[in-house]
C-alpha cells in the first residue's frame, strides 16, 4: 500500500482509514449527539477548529487533547491564512504528536489547489504509513487528499500519485531527495514542513538528506509561498541542536516530557553471560506466556540468529530489518497487528513508528550505549495506561554501561534472575493443566475411545470406580491435545488378493510403474526361480517375469545381464577405489574396462591385451621405455608413479 488518499468523490479509501478507532459509518448520529451532550465544552472546541475537522474528530473518538496538543495548537493556529510560526516540540513517543501538527496543518489547507501543501517526513517506512493514514483520518471530513513516498514501494504507483495532485506528501528522506533529483516532486507551493521524529532521523543515517531537503527550502525562488517548520522530537540531541540554530532560529520552544503522565514501564535487566543470552531468552519466553512485544537486537545477523533459535524452540516469532521487502515488512506488521504473531525481533530502525498497541514487553538483547535509543526503544510498550516491561540482557563486560546509563537517566533498573528449569516446568505444565480443565470433564459411555482407555487404566492399575470414568475421560482429553494424530488417523484401503502391490502367485511382485505415471503389466512367463524386469523411460513398463535369470534394460543406454544371480542390482559391483589394488582379473571377475556396469560373463573369457604371460601384470619404469612383465600367477604390481593402463 503506497498511498492513502481521501478522494473528492469516495471520501477516503478504506485502506486509510482501517486502524482508526471508529471507522464504520454505521454508527448512528444518535451516539454523537449523545457525546456532545455529556459534554457540552469539548476539548477541541475551544481551539476554534472548523466544522469539518470537529466531526471528523468525533468520529475518530478525540475528545480531550493530550498535553502536547493542548501546548501546541494555539500557537499553530495562529493566523491560518498567513505564513505561521516555526516550532520545535519536545514530548515522548504515543503522547499525540501527530494529531498535534495533524490538525493545524490540514486546516492550513486549500482543497481548490490541487498541488502538495504540506510535506511530513518520517525517518522509517512504517511510521511515514502510519503518519499518512492518521492524516487522512484527520482530513476526512475535508476530503483532503494524502500520498506516502518511501523506499521499497513502486515508482510507478507514487508518480501516479504525485501527478493526481495530493494535497500532504509524508515521506522518508532518501525517496524524497531521489523524487527531487528526477523532477517529481515541486516543493514551490509547500506551505508547512514537519520533521517528525527528528533525533530518530538523524540518527539512523538521514543527517545529510535531510540537510539537502532543508537547504532546497531555504534556496527556495521569491515567488514561491512562504512556508513554516515544525520540528517534533523526543529529545533534544546535539544535531537537533544543530538543525534548530541552522534552520529554525526563531522557533517556539515546547517541552512537553515532563508534563506528559510517565509510562508504567518496569525497567529491568537479566545478567548473563554472552553466549548464554539465547538460552535466557528462550526460559523467559516460556514463563511469561502472554508476551506481546518487540526484541531489539544490534544487527540483522543477530536478527536472524535469534528468530532461528525461537523457531526451533516452538515460538511463532517473525523479523522486521532493513533488507526486508516492504511487501514482507507491512504483512509482519499486519499480523502483529492481529496478534496472530506475538513476538517481533527487529533492528534499531524498528524502534520508531511502530505504533502498536497493548505491547506487554520490550527485550533488548543488548543494552544500547546510548540513552535516546533505549529511550525509543523502551517507549514501545507501557501506554494508554498499561503496564509494561522492558528487560535488557547485561553481560559482565557492559555492566559499566548499565550503571552509565542509570546515572544519566535518574533511574536504577531491577535485576532479575534466570529462570530455573522448575519454573518453566510449573509455568509449561500448569498452561497444559489449566486447558485440560478449561471445559468439564465428561464421561461418554458410547465414546470409543473413552471405553479403550477405561480397559487399558483397569488393566495396568487398579483404580476406584467411582474415579475411572473422570480418569478415562481426562487421558483420551490428554491425547487427543498431545497427539490428535493418533486417534484420528486416515484410512487405508483394502487389498484385493489379486490386486496390485501383492504377490502374482509366480514368487515375484507385480509392478505398476511407468513414465508421467502410465500402467505397467507383467513382462514374461516364468520359467525358472528367476524373473525378468524391464524398464522403459523411467520405469514405463515394469514386471518381473523370469527366463533362468534376470534382466534390466533401460533407454538410457545401460544393460545389466547375468546368468544365475536371482535378482538385479542398481550397481551389480561397488565403484573401485582409484588408490587402491584392482583384483586379477579371470572367470566372474568385474571388469572396468567397459564401464562400471559391464561383467564378464562366466562362460566366456575375456582376452587379456598388453600383458605378459597368463594374465601377469605389465610395469613401466619411470621414463615409459621397457616393460617388465611379471610371470604366471604373481601379484599385480604396479610402481607408484604409473598411471593405471585404460587401454
Amino acid at each position: 500500500m503506497s498511498q492513502y488518499e481521501v478522494d473528492a468523490k469516495s471520501g477516503v479509501s478504506s485502506d486509510s482509514i482501517s486502524s482508526a478507532p471508529v471507522t464504520s459509518d454505521s454508527v448512528s448520529e444518535d451516539i454523537f449527539e449523545e457525546a456532545e451532550v455529556a459534554e457540552p465544552v469539548n476539548g477541541f472546541e475551544a481551539f476554534g477548529l472548523s466544522d469539518s475537522m470537529m466531526k471528523s474528530l468525533i468520529k475518530m473518538g478525540y475528545t480531550k487533547p493530550t498535553q502536547v496538543q493542548n501546548e501546541c495548537l494555539p500557537i499553530l493556529l495562529e493566523d491560518k491564512e498567513e505564513q505561521g510560526r516555526d516550532l520545535v516540540a519536545l514530548a515522548r513517543t504515543g503522547t499525540g504528536k501527530t494529531a498535534a501538527f495533524g490538525i493545524p496543518m490540514i486546516e492550513r489547507i486549500d482543497t481548490s489547489i490541487r498541488k502538495p501543501q504540506a510535506l511530513v517526513l518520517c525517518p522509517t517506512r512504517e511510521l511515514c504509513m502510519q503518519v499518512a493514514t492518521s492524516l487522512g483520518q484527520i482530513g476526512m471530513q475535508k476530503r483532503i487528499r494524502v500520498l506516502s513516498i518511501y523506499g521499497g514501494d513502486s515508482y510507478r504507483r507514487q508518480f501516479e500519485g504525485l501527478q493526481n495532485g495530493p494535497h500532504i506528501v509524508v515521506a522518508t528522506p532518501g525517496r524524497l531527495i531521489d523524487m527531487l533529483d528526477r523532477k517529481a516532486v515541486d516543493l514551490s507551493s509547500i506551505k508547512v514542513l514537519v520533521l517528525d521524529e527528528a533525533d530518530e532521523m538523524i540518527s539512523v543515517g538521514f543527517r545529510e538528506a535531510l540537510d539537502q531537503i532543508l537547504q532546497a527550502f531555504t534556496s527556495r525562488d521569491e515567488d514561491a509561498v512562504p512556508h513554516c517548520t515544525w520540528l517534533f522530537s523526543a529529545t533534544m540531541s546535539a544535531d537537533v541542536k544543530r538543525v534548530q540554530s541552522r534552520y529554525i532560529k526563531n522557533a517556539v520552544f515546547i517541552d512537553a516530557r515532563g508534563q506528559e503522565e510517565k509510562p508504567l514501564i518496569r525497567q529491568q535487566y537479566m545478567l548473563t553471560f554472552e553466549e548464554d543470552r539465547y538460552e535466557a531468552l528462550k526460559r523467559y519466553l516460556h514463563v511469561n506466556e502472554d508476551f506481546y512485544g518487540l526484541i531489539f537486537c544490534q544487527t540483522k545477523a543477530e536478527v536472524a540468529e535469534v528468530e532461528t533459535q525461537l523457531k526451533q524452540e516452538g515460538f511463532k516469532v517473525d523479523s522486521l530489518h532493513g533488507d526486508k521487502a516492504q511487501r514482507d515488512r507491512e504483512l509482519v506488521f499486519a499480523a502483529w497487528k492481529k496478534q496472530t504473531v506475538k513476538i517481533v525481533i527487529a533492528t534499531d530502525v524498528a524502534a520508531r513508528g511502530l505504533d502498536v498497541k497493548g505491547l506487554t514487553h520490550v527485550v533488548n538483547m543488548s543494552i544500547p550505549r546510548e540513552d535516546e535509543s533505549y529511550v525509543h526503544r523502551i517507549g514501545r510498550t507501557g501506554r494508554a495506561g498499561r503496564e509494561g516491561i522492558a528487560l535488557s540482557f547485561v553481560w559482565p563486560k557492559r555492566i559499566g554501561i548499565l550503571r552509565a546509563l542509570e546515572r544519566k537517566l535518574g533511574i536504577q533498573l531491577e535485576n532479575v534472575k534466570v529462570p530455573e528449569p522448575g519454573d518453566i516446568a510449573r509455568a509449561v505444565l500448569g498452561r497444559e493443566i489449566k486447558a485440560l480443565f478449561s471445559k468439564p470433564l465428561e464421561y461418554v459411555e458410547g465414546n470409543p475411545v473413552h471405553a479403550m482407555v477405561s480397559d487399558l487404566i483397569s488393566e495396568s492399575q487398579p483404580v476406584d470406580a467411582d474415579v475411572l470414568p473422570k480418569l478415562a475421560a481426562l487421558t483420551a482429553r490428554i491425547l487427543e491435545s498431545k497427539n490428535p494424530a493418533l486417534l484420528n488417523r486416515p484410512q487405508i484401503k483394502s487389498l484385493r488378493a489379486d490386486g496390485p502391490g501383492v504377490s502374482n502367485g509366480y514368487g515375484g511382485r507385480e509392478m505398476r510403474g511407468g513414465s508421467g505415471g502410465g500402467r505397467g503389466r507383467p513382462a514374461g512367463r516364468p520359467s525358472g526361480g528367476g524373473g525378468r524386469f524391464d524398464r522403459r523411460d523411467g520405469g514405463g513398463r515394469g514386471g518381473f517375469g523370469g527366463r533362468g535369470g534376470d534382466r534390466y534394460e533401460g533407454r538410457g543406454g545401460d544393460r545389466f545381464e547375468s546368468r544365475g544371480d536371482s535378482q538385479p542390482e542398481s550397481r551389480p559391483f561397488p565403484r573401485p577405489d582409484r588408490a587402491s589394488r584392482p583384483e586379477p582379473r579371470g572367470e566372474g571377475k568385474p571388469s572396468f574396462r567397459d564401464g562400471p556396469r559391464s561383467v564378464a560373463p562366466r562362460s566366456v573369457e575375456r582376452p587379456v591385451k598388453k600383458a605378459g604371460f597368463e594374465g601377469g601384470p605389465r610395469l613401466r619404469d619411470r621414463k615409459g621405455a621397457a616393460a617388465v612383465d611379471g610371470g604366471a600367477g604373481s601379484p599385480r604390481r604396479r610402481a607408484p608413479w604409473e598411471k593405471r593402463d585404460r587401454s
